[in-house]
C-alpha cells in the first residue's frame, strides 16, 4: 500500500519528468512565466494569450481554477500553445481537453474501487457533491455486480446535510443494510465531509457498524489535527526561554503549563513559535491585514494562540476565543514613593501629630494652673510646696510614671491627679504604639488613588502597551475621563506607549511613569520587585486571557470545555499559584525594619543627652 509521502512524491517526479519529455521530443522554447490571472480580469484573456503567443512562449501551465482551466485551454488551440494542467479535475469525462493533464484522476478511482473489492463491499452508499461526479463512477457501476446507491447533496448548508444523513438511514432501512454495517463512501470536499460526518455524528451513526471510505486527497488535519501550531509571546511568567545544562531552549510558564494540561487531557500535540514582529495583533492602517499572534493566525502560520490576549471587538471578528482562562481588569502600577521619613534630633516628636503635642503642653499647664488654684484654697495643702514648677513637674513625673516627692493631701487635687494619670495612659499607650510602627514601617504618601486623579496630575507620564487592548480601551471609550486618559497618551512627547509589559516595567523603575496593564501581569510584577506598588484598590472593566484559535475551528468547543473544567476543579488556580506565589523575590532589598535608622536614631540622640549633661 503506497504511503501519502510516497504518492505526493510520485505526483510531482510525474510532472516534472512529463515537462522533460515534452521538452526533449517536441524541442519547443520553454519559457518560465508568472501569469497570474484575476476573477475581474477574464475578459482580458484572449488578449493575454494572444500577447504570450508572440512573445514566443510555447508551453502554458494552467491554474488550479476549473473556469478558468478551460478557457485557456480553448485559447491555447488558437494560438499554437500547449496548455498543461496540474490539478484533479472535476469532471474529467464531461469535458473533452486539448491539452494535457498531469493528474492521474482516472488511475486514482480505478485503484479506489481495486479497494472496494478487495473488501468485499458488496453494497454501498456513494455520497457524492455534484451530479458531473457520477461520470467518475460510471465504469464501477456498470461493471461491477455489487449493490451500489448515489446520493447528491446539492445543498451544503446544516439542513442539507441533516436530511442527507436521514435519507440514508432510510435507505438503509429500506435495503437492509444495517443487519451487519453499513458502508459508505465519501466523495466530498474536506469542508463538506467534515460537515457530512459531524451531522451524522448527531444521527447516531457514527459506530461500529458503520464504516467510511473518504477520498479526499488533502490532509484529514480538518477531522483529526492532533498536531498544532501555537504561536505565543515571550513575557514572563506566561512565556520563558529556558537554557537546559546540554544547551537545549525549552519554554516555560502559565501558558506552557496549561498547553501540557489541555494536550493532556484533549489528546494533542503541540508546538510552540514565538512571534516574530513581538505583538499580540492589530489591524494595519484600517486594512484587512493584521499583525502579531492574530495575523498568524489568519495567514495559517498558527492553530491558535496561547499568550496574555485579551478578547476585543475587532479581534473577534476575525478569530473565535475560549472561554477566558485567567480573570482581570486594568490596574496602574508604579514606583513605591520615596519615604518621608528620616533620622533628626527630633525623630521621637513623629509618632504624635503636632497639634497632639500642642494640646498635651496646654493640658499640662492648665492641670498645674488648677493643681495651684486647689492648693492656695484649700486648708489641706500648703500653698508654697505646689507653686508652678513643683505642679508641672508633679504631672510630667505622673506622665512618666516616677515619682516626685509630692504627694496632695486635698481630695480635690486627688480626683485632678487620678484623672490627669488616665489621661496619660491613653497618651502613652498612644505613643507607644506609634513610635513601633514608626520604626518597623517605612510611610509612604501615594501622589493619586484613581484614574480621576490620574487624569488631572501633571507629574507622571503614563502610557500601556501599542496596540493592546488596554490601549484599545482607552482609545474607544465614551467617558470624559478616559476620553482625557487618552487625550493625553496620544498626545505625550516622547511617546508613553511601549511593546511589552517589560519594557512597562522598566520604565517604571527609572521614570517618574505609571504603567497601565491587566491586573494579573500587575500581581506577578509586585511578587517580582518590592519597589513597585499599585495605585489605588480599583479594577477597571472586567475581562480575561482566552486562547485565540480560527475560525470555525473545531477546537474552540473543545478548549472552552476544557478551561471551564480547569476553573471548577481549581487547576487554573494550582497553576497560577505556582509562577506567581512562589516566584523568588529579594526581601532583602526591601527590609520593613532598617538597621540604620535605630542606630541612627539612637546616635543622635545619645549626642543631643551628652550635651545636655
Amino acid at each position: 500500500m503506497i504511503s501519502k509521502g510516497r504518492f505526493i512524491f510520485l505526483f510531482y517526479f510525474t510532472i516534472v519528468s512529463s515537462l522533460k519529455i515534452v521538452i526533449k521530443f517536441m524541442r519547443i522554447k520553454l519559457d518560465i512565466c508568472k501569469f497570474c490571472v484575476s476573477w475581474k480580469k477574464k475578459i482580458f484573456l484572449n488578449i493575454s494569450v494572444e500577447e504570450l503567443a508572440k512573445a514566443g512562449i510555447t508551453i502554458l501551465v494552467g491554474p488550479p481554477n476549473v473556469e478558468i482551466s478551460n478557457i485557456l485551454d480553448a485559447l491555447s488551440v488558437d494560438y499554437g500553445i500547449t496548455f498543461l494542467s496540474y490539478f484533479w479535475e472535476s469532471n474529467p469525462c464531461g469535458y473533452h481537453r486539448n491539452g494535457y493533464n498531469l493528474f492521474p484522476t482516472q488511475q486514482y478511482y480505478k485503484a479506489l474501487f481495486r479497494v472496494l473489492d478487495y473488501w468485499q463491499w458488496e453494497r454501498t452508499v456513494i455520497v457524492i457533491e455534484k451530479s458531473n461526479t457520477f461520470c467518475r463512477y460510471k465504469d464501477f457501476i456498470e461493471k461491477s455486480n455489487k449493490q451500489v446507491i448515489l446520493l447528491e447533496i446539492d445543498d451544503d448548508s446544516h439542513h442539507g446535510f441533516l436530511r442527507a444523513g436521514k435519507l440514508i438511514r432510510v435507505i438503509c432501512d429500506q435495503t437492509n443494510c444495517w443487519r451487519n454495517s453499513n458502508r459508505l463512501l465519501v466523495d466530498l470536499s474536506p469542508k463538506n465531509t467534515y460537515k457530512f460526518l459531524r451531522t451524522a455524528l448527531m444521527l447516531g451513526m457514527i459506530n461500529l457498524r458503520n464504516w467510511y471510505l473518504i477520498t479526499s486527497l488533502k490532509n484529514l488535519a480538518i477531522f483529526q489535527q492532533r498536531f498544532l501550531t501555537v504561536t505565543s509571546i515571550e513575557e514572563r511568567p506566561y512565556l520563558m526561554q529556558k537554557t537546559l545544562p546540554n544547551g537545549r531552549i525549552i519554554f516555560e510558564g502559565f501558558c506552557v503549563d496549561l498547553l501540557d494540561k489541555l494536550a493532556e487531557n484533549l489528546d494533542f500535540e503541540y508546538k510552540i513559535n514565538i512571534v516574530k514582529d513581538g505583538k499580540y495583533g492589530e489591524q494595519i492602517n484600517g486594512t484587512d491585514k493584521w499583525n502579531g499572534m492574530i495575523g498568524e493566525i489568519l495567514s495559517g502560520k498558527a492553530d491558535m494562540v496561547v499568550a496574555p490576549i485579551t478578547v476585543t471587538a475587532g479581534r473577534l471578528e476575525v478569530v473565535d476565543f475560549t472561554d477566558p482562562f485567567l480573570q482581570l481588569g486594568i490596574s496602574m502600577l508604579m514606583r513605591q514613593p520615596n519615604r518621608t521619613t528620616s533620622s533628626s534630633l527630633t525623630s521621637f516628636l513623629w509618632p504624635l501629630s503636632g497639634s497632639v503635642w500642642m494640646y498635651s503642653v496646654f493640658a499640662i499647664i492648665g492641670t498645674a494652673l488648677s493643681v495651684i488654684l486647689i492648693s492656695l484654697l484649700s486648708p489641706s495643702e500648703s500653698a508654697h510646696e505646689f507653686g508652678i514648677m513643683n505642679s508641672a513637674w508633679y504631672l510630667i513625673c505622673i506622665l512618666l510614671r516616677a515619682g516626685s516627692g509630692y504627694n496632695c493631701q486635698s481630695l480635690s487635687n486627688r480626683i485632678i491627679s487620678a484623672i490627669w494619670w488616665s489621661f496619660t495612659l491613653v497618651l502613652f499607650a498612644q505613643y507607644t504604639a506609634n513610635f513601633a510602627a514608626l520604626l518597623t514601617v517605612e510611610r509612604k504618601s501615594m501622589p493619586l488613588n484613581s484614574f480621576e486623579e490620574l487624569g488631572n496630575q501633571t507629574e507622571y507620564a503614563f502610557g500601556s502597551i501599542l496596540g493592546g487592548s488596554t490601549m484599545q480601551f482607552f482609545k474607544q471609550s465614551r467617558l470624559e475621563i478616559f476620553q482625557r486618559i487618552w487625550s493625553r497618551m496620544e498626545s505625550t512627547t516622547p511617546s508613553v506607549f511601549v511593546h511589552s509589559n517589560n519594557e512597562g516595567v522598566e520604565r517604571v523603575l527609572n521614570e517618574k511613569y505609571i504603567f497601565l496593564m491587566e491586573s494579573a501581569s500587575l500581581e506577578y510584577q509586585l511578587t517580582q520587585n518590592c519597589n513597585l506598588t499599585r495605585v489605588g484598590t480599583v479594577v477597571l472593566g472586567s475581562k480575561g486571557y482566552s486562547i485565540a484559535v480560527r475560525k470555525g475551528s473545531i477546537w474552540r468547543e473543545r478548549l472552552t470545555r476544557q478551561i471551564l473544567d480547569f476553573n471548577e476543579k481549581g487547576i487554573i488556580l494550582m497553576l497560577k499559584s505556582n509562577w506567581w506565589n512562589n516566584a523568588q523575590m529579594n526581601w532583602f532589598s526591601h527590609q520593613r525594619i532598617s538597621l540604620n535608622s535605630h542606630m541612627n536614631f539612637f546616635h543622635n540622640h545619645s549626642h543631643f543627652f551628652r550635651s545636655k549633661l
